[in-house]
C-alpha cells in the first residue's frame, strides 16, 4: 500500500471514529453514563422492552438489542434453583380478569389450577391450556394468569424449584427428524424472573 493510501485509510478511520462519537455524544441522555452493551444499558435504569430478543431503549428510536448466546451445553435446572421453599399454600382458583380466555380452554384451566404450584416456587404450568402444545402459567397464590400463551412443537420441561424452563427440549425430540424438520426449529432456555420468561439462550437443532 503507497503511502498516500495509507494516509487517506488512516484519514477515513479518524472520520469515522469522530463521527461516532459524535453521534453518541449527541444521543445518549446527558443525565446517564454511556453505555456500550445491552447489560450496561439495564444498570444504568434505562427501559427494558419486553421484546424476544429484549431490547433496552436508550431513547425512541435508539435501543440496544441483547445479544442471545446460541451454545447452551451445560445448563442445569440447578444452576436457576430457587433460594427459598416453594409455596405450600392452598391454589386458588383461576382468575380469568387477568386475560380473556376462550370458553373452551377454561375448565383445562380450572382443573389444572387445583393441581398446586409445579414451577419457580409459587406457579402452575397447565399443559395445552390454550391448546394443542400451548402451556399457561398461573400464579398458585393469587389465580393470576402470568403466561398465557408458552407454545412448543416437542414440549416443555421445567421443576418446582427451579426457574428454568426449557422449550423443545433435545430429550423429546424424535432421533430421526429429517433436515426439514430441522429447519427453524430450536431449544430455547428461559428464566422466569418478575413474571416474564426471559431467553437465557437458543440453540437450534442440528
Amino acid at each position: 500500500m503507497s503511502r498516500r493510501m495509507r494516509f487517506l485509510v488512516a484519514i477515513a478511520t479518524l472520520t469515522v471514529a469522530i463521527l461516532g462519537i459524535a453521534f453518541v455524544v449527541y444521543f445518549f441522555p446527558k443525565d446517564r453514563p454511556l453505555v456500550t452493551n445491552f447489560q450496561e444499558c439495564v444498570n444504568a435504569g434505562y427501559k427494558v422492552l419486553n421484546t424476544t430478543p429484549r431490547r433496552c431503549e436508550i431513547r425512541k428510536g435508539l435501543a440496544i438489542v441483547e445479544q442471545i448466546p446460541n451454545e447452551c451445553s451445560g445448563i442445569t435446572f440447578e444452576q436457576f434453583k430457587l433460594q427459598e421453599a416453594p409455596w405450600t399454600g392452598i391454589p386458588a382458583a383461576v382468575d380469568f380478569s387477568t386475560y380473556d380466555v376462550p370458553a373452551e380452554y377454561r375448565q383445562t384451566l380450572i382443573e389444572g389450577a387445583k393441581t398446586g404450584p409445579n414451577f419457580a416456587g409459587r406457579y402452575t404450568v397447565v399443559e395445552n391450556g390454550c391448546g394443542a402444545k400451548c402451556d399457561v402459567i398461573l400464579d398458585a397464590k393469587t389465580g393470576r394468569i402470568i403466561v398465557y400463551d408458552v407454545n412448543s412443537i416437542y414440549g416443555v420441561r421445567f421443576q418446582k424449584d427451579s426457574a428454568l424452563m426449557i422449550i423443545n427440549p433435545p430429550a423429546q425430540m424424535s432421533s430421526g427428524l429429517t433436515p426439514e424438520e430441522k429447519r427453524g426449529l430450536s431449544t430455547t432456555y428461559y428464566k422466569f424472573e418478575n413474571a416474564s420468561l426471559l431467553t437465557v439462550c437458543e440453540s437450534p437443532v442440528r
